[in-house]
């Protein structure tokens, strides 16, 4: 079922308002340019309600000088053309404490500057000091600023906010964008929350700075002991922070077991993470702390930190699962005290990984892949991780793990390498380049025909999907029996052809013209051909005519990819029969 953005702020006003009835915050502005100022703004939102625009027919900027009050249950709609201008000197919005709901949609915020005299340094957009709720629909923040002048390792956590700051309330964010803004000397370059919980979804973080912890996104505990932080499909890419988290500091406390962190279908894309005051550096893309922690069908790539933790650093006594995940390419950079170019365990309660790819990753010391514990490994491939140590010492793990089953490990390189897990499969596992497979959201590494990873994985432990969606267990070795890949990435391409009669025979190729062979229909005259990289054929990519024998070569030089195709036979007076069963064909390099 699809749900308006209409649909979603009335359920979000109906649960976070008060039974009572919500003035009209009226329209900004009678039609002209000059009418839309910073006064009307406020004049409008002082009783709260719904407040919207009328500034002329092209799209309109207002400068505000001084913060913008909110006291009241406000709606505020730009309509896609109003962007509310800091000056380079001013926050924009400012929450008193206790309001039941902010609502922003349609609205652009760029330029604001907080520099309060009064150590409230805490968002340069919009500012919600304290019980208060804050939503955010299809907005855009860009080049916003906290500067605090307080330079305190301590206590300089406690400011920061870029775009925006809540302390103990609900922050709710769908489909925005926040990029270029900073925190200097506070934390979350974009976001900082404080006890509060927080959904962000459809939403992308790129080139936001914090001096401190939390490149784009920081986090403090949440509102209770259930309470959540959620992001789904989002993208956290070139941000950059100092001490804790590249990209986002995600921490809950441990008097709150009960409290959870899911971080779904989201992309941590070249994130860096420098030393702070105290030559802290850990968790390039991700800090995690307690709670109970799921990181599901996303990838991180690219990333780094100077110590521990390229891709992810845990610490405290958080659960942490990771299911469906991509760890490709994140580094450590210290070249004699770094550890985990992939993820650093640091937690009481560990890790259990499973469905999982953690390759070409690197550290200064030990570790590439993996470092410390505790740790259980299910149907994950560590493979081609280094450690610059000089002796092959530790390369992919640094130490052996806890095998659920169905592992795989690139070969060791020599006695100093570990295995990752006793009894792990050894082997190469012919992996195709990073990208988006089959149009997944999120970037993973395809396995090829011939993997030793096809069907190594342990039924038990199967997701019901792999990374980018498609269905698990599949026979990919040919055998007739369906287990689930090693990985990620389930391989959904034969190594032999099916029966005759029952579908397409179904191939991988190292040319991106195949021929494709199919069971002969006796009274056809010709055939139709599609071919799609979706399954369910919604945006057919290749249609073919008139094809005469049961067998054809593909004129269009297809794209190294996993492609689904199907045929249907044509009788001589044009009539068509239904549609064979869906196969899928692999287009490889050789």
């Amino acid at each position: 079922m699809r749900i308006s953005v209409w649909g979603v702020l009335a359920l979000i006003l109906i649960l976070a308002a008060p039974l009572t009835q919500v003035q009209a915050g009226g329209v900004v502005g009678n039609g002209t340019p000059a009418s839309c100022t910073q006064e009307a703004l406020q004049s409008r939102l002082n009783s709260g309600g719904l407040v919207t625009f009328n500034c002329g027919s092209n799209p309109h900027t207002i400068n505000i000088t001084s913060p913008r009050i909110i006291s009241a249950t406000t709606t505020i709609d730009g309509n896609g053309r109003i962007t509310l201008n800091g000056s380079n000197q001013s926050i924009i919005l400012k929450i008193n404490s206790n309001v039941p709901l902010l609502t922003v949609q349609n609205l652009r915020f760029i330029n604001a500057k907080n520099t309060d005299s009064n150590t409230q340094i805490n968002g340069g957009a919009i500012s919600a000091y304290y019980k208060s709720n804050l939503t955010v629909i299809n907005s855009t923040f860009e080049n916003n600023v906290t500067d605090s002048p307080y330079v305190d390792a301590n206590r300089n956590l406690d400011f920061g906010g870029g775009a925006i700051y809540l302390h103990t309330g609900l922050l709710i964010v769908r489909n925005s964008t926040f990029k270029n803004n900073r925190s200097i000397d506070g934390a979350g370059g974009a976001i900082h929350t404080l006890h509060s919980n927080v959904d962000i979804t459809d939403s992308t973080f790129e080139n936001n700075q914090a001096t401190g912890y939390g490149g784009a996104f920081y986090n403090d505990g949440v509102l209770s002991a259930t309470g959540s932080v959620i992001f789904r499909r989002n993208s956290f890419i070139g941000n950059t922070g100092n001490g804790q988290g590249g990209a986002a500091f995600v921490y809950l406390y441990a008097r709150y077991p009960n409290s959870t962190i899911t971080i779904d279908s989201s992309r941590f894309i070249n994130n860096r993470l420098g030393l702070d005051e105290v030559n802290h550096s850990f968790g390039g893309g991700l800090r995690l702390g307690s709670g109970t922690v799921l990181v599901k069908d996303s990838v991180f790539s690219g990333n780094s930190a100077v110590l521990q933790g390229g891709a992810i650093w845990s610490g405290e006594s958080g659960a942490i699962t990771l299911d469906n995940v991509t760890i490709s390419g994140n580094r450590v950079t210290d070249p004699s005290n770094s550890y985990g170019g992939g993820i650093k365990v640091s937690n009481s309660r560990g890790f259990t990984i499973k469905n999982s790819t953690i390759v070409y990753n690197s550290a200064g010391e030990v570790g590439g892949g993996l470092f410390d514990g505790p740790a259980t490994l299910r149907n994950t491939i560590i493979a081609f991780n280094t450690a610059a140590n000089g002796n092959n010492s530790r390369q992919n793990c640094s130490q052996p793990y806890v095998n659920g089953g169905g592992n795989l490990q690139s070969s060791r390189l020599g006695t100093n390498d570990p295995l990752c897990t006793a009894g792990i499969t050894l082997g190469n596992p012919q992996l195709g380049p990073l990208t988006r497979n089959n149009g997944g959201f999120t970037e993973t590494h395809a396995l090829l025909p011939g993997s030793p990873g096809v069907d190594l994985g342990d039924n038990r432990y199967c997701s019901a999907a792999d990374q980018r969606g498609v269905l698990r267990p599949f026979d990919g070795n040919g055998d007739g029996i369906a287990r689930c890949d090693s990985g990620a990435y389930e391989l959904v391409s034969f190594g032999a052809n099916t029966a005759a009669g029952s579908a397409p025979y179904v191939n991988a190729f190292n040319t991106q013209s195949p021929t494709l062979t199919w069971s002969r229909v006796t009274t056809a005259a010709s055939y139709v051909l599609e071919i799609d990289n979706n399954s369910d054929f919604s945006s057919v990519n290749f249609r073919y005519e008139n094809i005469a024998p049961p067998s054809f070569r593909v004129p269009d030089a297809l794209p190294i990819s996993v492609w689904h195709w199907r045929v249907r036979a044509k009788n001589s007076d044009g009539s068509l029969g239904g549609w064979s069963m869906a196969d899928s064909f692999v287009v490889h390099t050789s």
